[in-house]
Order: C-alpha cells, then structure tokens, then sequence
C-alpha cells in the first residue's frame, strides 16, 4: 500500500520564508553579487531602447555563512528590482527586499562558474506591499551579458503582484528552468567565500 498526501501552503515560499522544495545544498557557505539588465522579449540576448520601457534592471547580492549556532542560516543581502515596463502608480514597479532568509547552491550546468537559489521577504515600493519572494541566479562566465542568467518570483501575502516573474523560455534564454539571460550587467559567484 502507498500513501501520499500533500497540504499546499499559501505561497510557493512557507510561511518560515523558505521555499517549498529545496533543489540544492542548504544553507552553504556562499556569495553571490552585482547586478544586470533583462529585456523583452525575455531571455533573449539583444537591449530594447531605453524610452521603450521593455526591460528590467536589478541590483542584488547574497552572502551566507552557513547554519549559524543556534541552527538558523545565517545568510544576509538584498535586492533592488525595478520593472520599467510594468506601470504601477505612474512609476516603474520597484521591489526592495527586507530580509534574506535562505540561499542553497544549484547545480546547472549552464551556470558552469555556480548557481544560487535564494529568497525572503520584500516590499513593493509603489504600493507598500510585502512579498515572499525567490530567486534564481546564475553566473556563467564573464562577460555577464549574454551569459549569465536571473529570474524572479513572487508570492503573497500582497495581492497586486501576487505571482509576478518574468516568462522565459529556452531558446531565446540559454539557461533551462526560466532563468532568463542577462541582457547587461553581471552576475559574479564567489567560490573563495566557501
């Protein structure tokens, strides 16, 4: 005889702030820092002009010490995302993070130089809204542009962009998993944190 059974949370990221299901080591030793540019349509590797408002910009980085004494990932940093094609109150959505509240190493091989998931809580600034929020991050080699990879997404308790993130398909992204390719900018992994 088998038994399954499974309660679906309310979001995609529990109400501790982690994800769902864990894809990679948890809570390693890890770094990953800068930030980079996504244009429609996305996962593509070509720059839309500025006044077509067709991209987003992000600047993010992640540090984490691993399990800290009393078990908790001692993990901290932050994201600054802003979505120029997406109009909220006459201005760009813009996300902000709060708190960073877990990170994992991915094993992708199109992110040949390492990979993180990571995520926590954030605020949209156009309205006040919090979010969870995950991450996918990729550094694939230099230059960033055109390599290395980023996607986003968000869910509740906020409601008006409940279920954001970007839609990026493999081709035009090279990376699998809707990671979408950086149009400018730079990912950098920082293996000797570890």
């Amino acid at each position: 005889m088998l038994a399954w059974a499974c309660d679906r949370p309310e979001s995609p990221v529990s109400q501790a702030n982690k994800p769902l299901f864990w894809f990679g080591e948890q809570c390693p030793a890890a770094k990953m820092t800068g930030g980079g540019r996504i244009d429609a349509p996305f996962g593509g590797p070509d720059k839309n002009p500025p006044a077509s408002h067709q991209y987003q910009t992000f600047g993010a980085h992640v540090i984490s010490d691993g399990f800290a004494s009393d078990g908790s990932c001692a993990v901290k940093g932050s994201l600054e995302w802003v979505d120029h094609s997406l109009r909220v109150n006459g201005s760009p959505l813009n996300l902000h993070s709060e708190q960073i509240t877990f990170v994992e190493v991915l094993i992708e091989d199109s992110c040949k130089d390492g990979a993180l998931h990571w995520g926590g809580r954030l605020v949209e600034k156009n309205t006040g809204e919090e979010y969870d929020f995950e991450v996918f991050d990729c550094d694939n080699g230099e230059p960033g542009a055109r390599n290395d990879g980023f996607n986003i997404a968000l869910s509740g308790p906020g409601e008006s962009q409940d279920g954001y993130t970007l839609d990026c398909p493999s081709p035009p992204s090279l990376h699998p998993d809707n990671i979408c390719t950086l149009t400018g900018g730079n990912r950098q992994y920082h293996p000797t944190h570890l």
